[in-house]
């Protein structure tokens, strides 16, 4: 067995062990990532030190989810979500089962107006699952809604992941192309949030979990100052983001610090109710996928795309293929700079000649494909979701149902772009 095969199997006893215990797959995943790393990739002819594997441990997105669930713990403990869900629970008025499709909207709008994916769920993720458990919606309905929302506007031109999806769309000579991306984008993520909303009954009332918002019930609704200096402090957050392209982790925390600092939150209360174990899932997941990335095992399975494909199904496998890998990596920083630039040799592999058709289709899949599947509970959005719902137990389901949910999104992504591209 070659040690691509070594670590894409250990990726896959990672995935099936936590869809089938209780245990913190990111602590198995680190373990399995040093272990290989140190003891069995030198028989390969690969040397890493200890120090090289801990090198793999994604401390950007640790500062992001880090930042990001620091605040909102912060605007729950001091009472600002509440506001924030009674107010959409106002807007939907009678007909709670409105909630989800609104907060749909609003994640597309937000999202595409500049912020981004990952910023859009981190603002909106909080308050839209705490609504989601004081109405008795689905939790998952309402991580789908939100999730696909963000993901829908992500490929705005004017957002982060646009930008670095029309680079590479460029560097093929296909400038120009961005409006048409972005299009296909939001299509194919409101067909599956519309789908999932049907799929999941997301019009179907459960018992409310007033109890999930218990602290937030104690507090007076009526806007107080620290309300105030909070919202100040998210919105500060979205613009430092969109506008000056300021880091979202370390803006949040930033924020987060100021608040406390004002007396806005109570630190003691807002560090025990961090989601350690989740931030710990995910990060632990992206030292393996390192791992992964580092012996060459998105190469083979990229030769294995080529090998398999036909003209009538690249399209099919490239954004399954990406879809799969995104799922446990960085749509942005992994998978885009790593499968676009392969996309002229890999059409030239299966027989076809790279025109500008040929390729705005390959590329487009890999497009729509990697970013369709970030509700995972294991990439950020997912865990942003995951992250920001109140309870424990719930939230513990719910990063099953995310992955779970994630995994079924490469072969919906695949079936997708198979039809339409």
């Amino acid at each position: 067995m070659t040690l691509s095969a070594i670590c894409v199997t250990a990726l896959v006893a990672v995935v099936a062990v936590s869809c089938a215990s209780s245990t913190n797959v990111g602590l198995l995943a680190i373990v399995l990532a040093w272990l290989i790393g140190v003891f069995v990739a030198p028989g390969y002819g690969v040397e890493l030190s200890a120090k090289a594997v801990a090198g793999f441990f994604p401390a950007d997105l640790f500062l992001t989810l880090l930042g990001v669930t620091m605040l909102f713990a912060v605007a729950r403990a001091n009472g600002t979500l509440g506001l924030v869900t009674r107010t959409a629970e106002r807007l939907c008025c009678s007909v709670p089962a409105a909630l989800g499709p609104l907060f749909f909207a609003l994640a597309v709008a937000v999202s595409a107006a500049g912020a981004g994916n990952v910023p859009t769920a981190a603002v909106l993720a909080p308050p839209a699952m705490l609504a989601a458990l004081r109405a008795g919606i689905s939790p998952l309905v309402m991580m789908v809604m939100v999730g696909h929302g963000a993901i829908g506007g992500g490929l705005s031109p004017i957002t982060p992941m646009g930008v670095v999806a029309d680079e590479k769309l460029a560097d093929m000579g296909l400038a120009g192309h961005a409006g048409y991306t972005f299009a296909m984008n939001l299509l194919v993520n409101a067909l599956v949030a519309g789908a999932g909303y049907l799929l999941l009954r997301g019009w179907r009332m459960v018992a409310p979990r007033s109890d999930a918002a218990s602290h937030t019930e104690a507090v007076a609704f009526r806007s107080e100052a620290r309300h105030w200096f909070t919202l100040a402090a998210v919105a500060a957050v979205i613009v430092a983001a969109a506008v000056f392209g300021a880091h979202v982790g370390f803006s949040a925390l930033t924020a987060a610090t100021l608040l406390m600092m004002l007396g806005a939150g109570d630190e003691s209360r807002v560090l025990r109710d961090m989601p350690w174990g989740v931030i710990l899932m995910v990060c632990g997941m992206s030292v393996l996928v390192a791992l992964c990335e580092k012996t060459g095992a998105v190469a083979v399975i990229s030769r294995w795309i080529a090998a398999c494909a036909t003209p009538g199904t690249l399209t099919a496998w490239l954004a399954g293929l990406t879809g799969l890998v995104s799922v446990f990596s960085s749509t942005s920083g992994v998978v885009l700079p790593t499968f676009l630039p392969t996309v002229p040799d890999v059409i030239r592999q299966t027989g076809q000649e790279p025109t500008t058709a040929t390729l705005l289709a390959a590329a487009t899949a890999i497009n729509v494909g990697s970013n369709v599947v970030d509700v995972s509970s294991v990439s950020t959005i997912g865990a942003l979701c995951v992250a920001a719902c109140p309870d424990e137990q719930v939230r513990r389901v719910l990063y099953r149902q995310g992955l779970a949910w994630g995994l079924a999104m490469t072969v919906v992504g695949a079936i997708a772009c198979w039809a339409v591209l």
